[in-house]
Parts: C-alpha cells; sequence; structure tokens
C-alpha cells in the first residue's frame, strides 16, 4: 500500500538517505494460507500471522459430525439445500492448491466442495465440486466461459462412491492444473483465456445455488502449487490409521498357553511387508521385532493381507506375558500404502 516509510540509512559518505515514501511495495511468502480442521469450531489454523475464519449466516450453519477416524465433533456436516461456510479469504490469485476430505451423502446434485464464485461460471475464479456422476470435477471461469475444466475420474468404475471419505485436491501451477483422488493424479489440462478476479471469500460447501451434502473436513488451502509428492504425502498423513483389530491368539487372559505357541495378531487393513514392527511387552522387558529394516526376533510373518504371526525364536518361558494399557506396545507396522499404524495401547496378557 502507498504510505510505506524508509528511512534512515545513511550512503557511505555519512550523509542520510532521501525518505522512500507513498509508494506501493508488496510482495507474497509462499505458505500455507489456511488450514481448517474444523475440530468444534470453523476457525483456521494459524497461518503465516493470519487467523482466517469461516462463518455461516443465520439459519444455515453446517453442524459438527463425526471425521473418519469416528472422533466425534471433528468434521462439519452440509445438508445439501443450505447449510455453507464463507471464509474472510478474499484473495487467492496465481499459483495455489487446494485439499480436503469428503464424504458425500449423494450426487442428486451438483455438489461444491470449495468455491470462489462472482455471478456465474464465466466469472467465478475457480469451483472444486462433484457432479452428477459422481465424478470429482474442477473449473475456472475465464470471463466468457470455462478456461480449465479438470473431471478427476470418468471412468464409471471409479466414481466416488456416495457414503466413503475421500481425499481430494487440486492444484494450479500456472496455466497448468491437475486433480487428485486419495493422492493420485487422475487429471490435468491447462488454462486458457484470463483468469477472473472478485472479493467475495472462499467458500465451503457452496457455489452460487448449489450445496454440498455430506461431510467435509481438514481443508487446506495453498498460495502455490503443491507438488504430486507433496499432495500424496498429505494423503498418507492424514489418512484413517490400519491398527490392531483384535490379537487372535493367545486369546486375552488365556493360561496354559504352550511355550512354542505362536502370537497372531488381526490388523485392520493391508500391510506392507517390508517395514519393521515391532510387539512389546511390559512384563517381560522385551520387544519382538519383525521387518527387513530391524533385527530379526520372529521368524515367520505373514503381513500380505492383514495378519501378522510372531514364531519366536526362542520359546516363552514359564510365566505371565503382559502388555499394559496406555503403553504403545505394538506399533512400526505400515499399511500397503506407506502410512504409518495407529499404535496399539490396550490391555494384554497370557500365561
Amino acid at each position: 500500500y502507498s504510505g510505506i516509510t524508509v528511512t534512515g540509512f545513511k550512503d557511505v559518505g555519512g550523509s542520510t538517505m532521501t525518505k522512500y515514501e507513498n509508494a506501493e511495495y508488496n510482495f507474497k511468502v509462499r505458505g500455507k494460507v489456511a488450514q481448517f480442521l474444523f475440530n468444534g469450531n470453523y476457525n483456521s489454523v494459524y497461518q503465516n500471522y493470519h487467523y482466517y475464519t469461516a462463518t455461516a449466516t443465520s439459519g444455515n450453519s453446517p453442524s459438527t459430525t463425526t471425521d473418519r477416524n469416528n472422533e466425534n465433533g471433528s468434521a462439519v456436516s452440509f445438508n445439501g439445500s443450505s447449510n455453507y461456510l464463507d471464509t474472510n479469504i478474499t484473495k487467492l490469485d496465481g499459483d495455489f492448491t487446494l485439499s480436503a476430505w469428503i464424504n458425500y451423502t449423494d450426487a442428486g446434485a451438483t455438489r461444491p466442495i470449495i468455491s470462489k464464485y462472482n455471478t456465474s461460471d464465466a466469472d467465478s475464479q475457480f469451483n472444486l465440486q462433484i457432479d452428477t456422476n459422481g465424478n470429482l470435477n474442477f473449473f475456472m471461469g475465464d470471463g466468457s466461459g470455462k478456461g480449465i475444466t479438470l473431471n478427476g475420474n470418468n471412468d464409471p468404475a471409479s466414481d466416488l462412491i456416495a457414503d466413503n471419505w475421500y481425499h481430494v485436491a487440486v492444484s494450479m501451477n500456472g496455466a497448468n492444473g491437475a486433480l487428485y483422488i486419495n493422492g493420485t493424479e487422475t487429471g490435468s489440462g491447462s488454462f486458457t483465456g484470463t483468469r477472473q478476479t472478485g472479493t467475495n471469500g472462499i467458500n465451503i460447501g457452496r457455489y452460487l445455488s448449489q450445496y454440498f451434502k455430506g461431510k467435509i473436513d481438514d481443508v487446506h488451502i495453498y498460495n502455490y502449487a503443491l507438488t504430486a509428492a507433496e499432495i500424496r504425502s498429505i494423503y498418507i498423513t492424514e489418512k484413517t490409521k490400519v491398527e490392531v483389530a483384535s490379537i487372535l491368539s493367545p486369546a486375552n487372559g488365556t493360561s496354559d498357553v504352550s511355550p512354542d505357541a505362536n502370537i497372531v495378531i488381526r490388523f485392520s487393513g493391508s500391510l506392507d511387508a517390508s517395514t519393521c514392527g515391532t510387539m512389546t511387552f511390559s512384563q517381560p522387558n522385551f520387544t519382538y521385532t519383525n521387518g527387513v529394516n530391524c533385527s530379526m526376533s520372529f521368524t515367520t510373518t505373514d503381513v500380505t493381507n492383514d495378519t501378522v504371526i510372531i514364531d519366536p525364536s526362542t520359546d516363552f518361558v514359564g510365566m505371565e506375558y503382559q502388555i499394559y494399557s496406555g503403553i504403545n506396545s505394538i506399533s512400526g507396522f505400515k499399511d500397503a500404502e506407506g502410512a504409518d499404524m495407529k499404535p496399539y495401547s490396550s490391555a494384554y496378557n497370557f500365561t
């Protein structure tokens, strides 16, 4: 803005500089503009000296709901007819990336996720949405029509299925756009024409008279284009963690277990056999490890699906083996996509 003052510097001869003022000067810091986690409120996590908020008009407020990890009050539910959030982010020019987790209820109408619009498709800055066929879709206006349209999954076999969580993202790098579903690029294209601007704030869950129906969580907005690897990393970091579904054998509390017994652990999803997994007993103080990246202390594993079989190199001895509640006793395993497991911290014992 005009009115900036630079003063006080002196040249090598000791003369004071002429005051610099009443000139316009600006620069953009590359980074994350906002991160709406929706953990009990609509506020963004503090980013780059800004504290953005998302607000709803009276009677149009979405409700909090369970997220993809079944945590209460950690996502936002939209009714598809009037609920939306209007942010105070009014400027997002140049390169950018939009990212969110979504779980839509139906595709009976176009379901906008994140948008910035004026009065029509032609003068809208952008709109990330699900179309009536369940396809992820993104477009930007060029003043007379759409300067770019990206379709994320035109194959009907890969349509987004209602009542399931997906990570969706779009990045614009210059004129080049790319669309992502669950960390994988599914569509790309180039913008032609004149990019549109406007003073309206970015909306979550609304575009013109269209409304999202379902759940939205963890909205990230960046003022630069993330790489495919960076978007993949967000998906892997934020996705639902594979966890121990049950310890099948020996069952918890079992007595008179054979010294040469195996421990059979069932997980909630497929595992990656190349990573180092551990099972630590509090009593006796001993850790079983498995994987190519750690020394072996059990010899037989089956991690091709969702089961780990621990066959100890030495037999169990005649005593109680116990895991205390609250201690991360089974950890280190990764799922088939390389995401870390949720550590197991429940009590377990056998004798």
